[in-house]
């Protein structure tokens, strides 16, 4: 049996997880979690608005990923643009 989408690690966390991540102080857990949501590709829509936000990071490694896993959301990252 396949985990539950939910349940699914990318980089070894979920999406969830790396969605909380992207609010963190710390800039290195803010690109890590940029750069897993930006290769976990569609599956990361459930964190569109954490990712939205992440677009106006002062970091630009964090705002490239985010740009970057949105747009590879296709058409479930519509509303962020």
């Amino acid at each position: 049996l396949a985990p539950a989408q939910d349940d699914r690690k990318y980089d070894g966390k979920t999406i969830d997880e790396w969605s909380a991540l992207l609010s963190s102080k710390d800039v290195d857990e803010r690109r890590m979690a940029a750069f897993a949501l930006n290769r976990a590709g569609s599956a990361s829509s459930p964190a569109l608005k954490s990712l939205t936000r992440a677009v106006a990071d002062e970091d630009l490694h964090v705002r490239y990923h985010a740009i970057g896993a949105i747009g590879r959301m296709g058409s479930a990252g519509k509303p962020a643009i």
